[in-house]
């Protein structure tokens, strides 16, 4: 339990709500600073991605622990520090061009072009006959499955899926 909490929460450290890593990028940036992974997006071709996620502040009727004020006011600046951090991403048609730097294992997270939000979905690499593939938690299916088709044709079937940022586990 004491690693789900270090992988889980601000300096691995339950301190309530706003010290949970609700945004993806923010969980990526953390645990890359822990060392249990490294965000090696823009070594291998990533380039800068505007990273300003606001959705659970603006929406906070979605999260019960938002309807204490305090909370949203700890998660605010969670989001104004993620804002000033810089994050790169692979735009989705570079992915195939891109993608023999990935390696089966490594975490992939899916950017979006939704305007206050950072990631849309999380998978795993997995290399099929020379491809990556996605391996997730699929929402349509019910079942952690391998997307049938190629990454790069995975996010090209969903307009709001923008790119991937990669984790390689340490």
């Amino acid at each position: 339990m004491e690693q789900i909490g270090n992988v889980r929460y601000r300096h691995g450290k339950n301190e309530g709500y706003p010290s949970r890593l609700h945004y993806f990028s923010d969980w990526l940036s953390q645990n890359d600073a822990k060392g249990i992974l490294k965000d090696i997006t823009q070594e291998i071709g990533g380039v800068a991605y505007p990273n300003a996620p606001t959705f659970m502040t603006e929406n906070p009727q979605f999260y019960p622990q938002l309807s204490d004020p305090k909370n949203v006011e700890e998660l605010k600046k969670v989001e104004a520090e993620l804002a000033k951090k810089s994050f790169h991403y692979i735009p989705r048609d570079k992915i195939q061009s891109l993608e023999s730097k990935i390696q089966s294992g490594d975490m992939i997270a899916i950017t979006t072009s939704i305007k206050n939000l950072d990631m849309v979905h999380v998978g795993f690499a997995f290399e099929r006959n020379g491809r990556i593939h996605l391996m997730h938690a699929s929402s349509k299916n019910k079942e952690v499955e391998i997307s049938s088709m190629p990454l790069s044709d995975y996010l090209a079937a969903n307009k709001s899926q923008s790119g991937i940022m990669v984790g390689r586990w340490k």
